[in-house]
């Protein structure tokens, strides 16, 4: 019972573990495709058991799923260029590829023309983008009816005139890189497969027969393509009899990204010149046969090739029915002669000796950045290649040379302004016009502001930089007149102002008025007061008689000031009667006098006026003391 229950616990942690396994321990997705040329044995059968051996070792390698299928063209030995013979052979290839059960769906199979394969042959492959649903690669298809071999020189190949191909090949190179255009625009970073028949190296064949004869066009179009990120693969078949390509490798060739390789001078078929290929170079691998016409030391393997790829990397295997063989063997000289000429002295190329093991690893390139200059208003790039896989960043296509990741950008370039606009960008800064200050609001400088940077400038070349604060202009406040109004602006800001009185307020008169002692030598004024008495009866010397009469009284030349009544202690003015003319019995006192006329200002005045009253006082005694004496007389 123990036992059965431990199993139980074990197995539910198990179960769980499974559950809840983190994402990333799931496997890479890879894409295998499978790739070959040239099935051509001597009859269907023969080319179908070959090939179905060396299906039979990529099997037991591991490889028992395929995603897609490429053939390079020629389905049958036969060399009377028969529609049915090629496709009988095609028929042929399909059966043992489905029978070798790699799930592969037959519209994934491209078929490429050959030039033993008549145009109109059923089952071949269009030119151009053969592209598959799935987007994980690319396929352009370069058929032998747009690359020609016997191109450039007389001859027929079984239906028609090959005397002149060059607009041909030409048109088709553009084609190819139109192609390749539109996939750099996409960022497309996956393996681009382009399958021709025709190889694109010089060889003996280039100078005997014209072959390969305008293949700069293609080259420069795949090179092109390369500049651009692009991941190219290139297989071709074909060189498969008389030794042509014994200097590349016989049987087996492959050329890295970055090798260089000979190319036929257009101008002259009996020369080539090297170019750097910025793509992978290889034949897809001849399943029918190999042979070369003088028993060179050569690989003549028949085999296949497998690409296996994920995001950042293609890995390619070469196969033969003994399972994975060298991806490039070794190359040697062809002994075959033409008009007493071999490849040991023409002197235009030397074999290549270099051999590659059976299985490469190409890091793709992941992401591309063409060069970008620098603007005002943002940073530039220079062009750099990334790979992924190594997480590096290259200046070149070929991911030789390295580049420091801190000179990936280039800065900003200076806006070049002038009136506030930039001439190089047309950036606009804000302009912001004089605004002079009034009494109550504050103006402004003329100054230009750039909204980017937040920064200030006193002139539309952006030299002068200034802070906010210095464009301000205070207002100058208000300056008033004595109506209120601002002298300035004109405004109504209070009211007018009040004019100063003219009368002062009464004060409190005095209760008791003491008059001031008057020397008794002093002469009476000339203007007495007027009297009754006849002008006639009175004479001068009388008149002065009574005057120093007058001045001896014995009365006191301040008693008439006692005699007055008390004043009420009023600040209100004292009405008074004014006396009838001619007389001087009605006279107001002088106090009155004093009272009711109230100086403007207090101060000396007030004492002033109060001598004045004293002074007519005495002078209207001594007028009544003169007419009372004459009477009496």
């Amino acid at each position: 019972m123990k036992k059965v229950r431990s199993t139980a616990l074990f197995m539910l942690i198990v179960i769980m573990l499974s559950v809840f396994a983190p994402a990333s321990v799931a496997e890479e997705k890879h894409t295998v495709v499978i790739a070959s040329s040239d099935f051509q044995a001597d009859t269907d059968e023969l080319s179908q058991a070959q090939l179905a051996r060396i299906f039979e070792a990529i099997k037991r390698d591991g490889y028992t799923h395929a995603d897609g299928y490429l053939h390079c063209g020629d389905y049958t030995v036969k060399l009377h260029y028969s529609i049915p013979e090629s496709e009988s052979g095609i028929q042929a290839l399909l059966e043992t590829i489905n029978e070798a059960d790699f799930g592969i769906p037959e519209y994934e199979i491209i078929l490429t023309q050959g030039n033993h394969d008549p145009e109109g042959t059923r089952g071949l492959s269009h030119s151009g983008d053969n592209d598959p649903d799935s987007e994980e690669y690319g396929v352009f298809v370069i058929n032998e009816d747009d690359y020609m071999w016997f191109a450039g020189n007389q001859g027929n190949n079984g239906t028609w005139d090959v005397s002149r191909h060059e607009d041909t090949v030409e048109s088709t190179a553009i084609k190819l890189e139109n192609y390749l255009k539109k996939k750099a625009e996409k960022r497309f970073q996956k393996p681009i497969f382009v399958i021709s028949h025709l190889p694109l190296h010089y060889s003996m064949r280039t100078m005997v027969y014209g072959d390969c004869r305008y293949a700069k066009y293609i080259v420069d179009a795949l090179n092109y393509g390369a500049s651009l990120g692009l991941n190219i693969v290139f297989m071709f078949g074909h060189n498969h009899s008389q030794g042509w390509d014994n200097y590349m490798g016989a049987a087996c060739v492959y050329l890295e990204k970055g090798s260089v390789m000979n190319v036929s001078d257009i101008s002259n078929p009996n020369r080539c010149y090297q170019t750097q290929i910025g793509f992978t170079y290889l034949n897809a691998g001849y399943t029918g046969y190999y042979h070369t016409d003088f028993g060179e030391p050569v690989d003549d393997t028949l085999t296949i090739t497998v690409y296996d790829f994920t995001d950042d990397q293609l890995v390619i295997k070469r196969y033969s029915e003994d399972g994975l063989h060298d991806l490039k063997a070794v190359g040697v000289a062809n002994r075959k002669s033409f008009s007493g000429r071999t490849e040991a002295n023409t002197g235009v190329y030397t074999p290549v000796e270099t051999r590659y093991d059976a299985t490469q690893t190409i890091d793709l390139i992941t992401e591309y950045q063409p060069a970008v200059g620098a603007s005002c208003d943002s940073e530039g790039s220079v062009r750099y290649y990334y790979s992924a896989a190594r997480n590096e960043y290259y200046s070149d296509r070929y991911l030789l040379n390295k580049l420091d990741p801190a000179t990936l950008s280039i800065p900003k370039t200076p806006h070049s302004f002038e009136n506030g606009v930039c001439g190089v960008c047309g950036k606009a800064l804000e302009h912001v016009p004089l605004k002079p200050a009034d009494c109550d609001t504050d103006g402004n400088v003329e100054y230009y502001f750039d909204a980017e940077s937040g920064k200030y400038y006193s002139d539309g070349a952006a030299k002068n930089e200034i802070n906010l604060q210095s464009t301000v202009i205070h207002s100058t406040g208000h300056r008033l007149d004595d109506s209120g109004k601002c002298v300035i602006c004109g405004r109504q800001i209070e009211a007018p102002r009040t004019a100063a009185p003219t009368t002062v307020p009464a004060t409190k008169a005095p209760t008791t008025a003491k008059a001031t002692k008057t020397p008794a030598t002093t002469a009476a004024p000339t203007t007495a007061a007027p009297t009754t008495a006849d002008p006639t009866t009175t004479s001068a010397p009388e008149t002065s008689a009574a005057a120093s009469t007058a001045s001896e009284s014995t009365v006191p030349a301040t008693e008439p000031a006692e005699t007055s009544s008390s004043v009420p202690e009023t600040s209100a003015p004292i009405e008074t009667t004014a006396a009838a003319p001619g007389t001087s019995a009605d006279a107001a006192p002088s106090s009155e006098i004093a009272k009711t006329q109230k100086p403007a200002e207090d101060g000396p005045n007030i004492v002033l006026i109060s001598a004045v009253g004293a002074a007519g006082v005495a002078l209207i005694a001594v007028g009544t003391i003169l007419i009372v004496k004459k009477k009496k007389s």
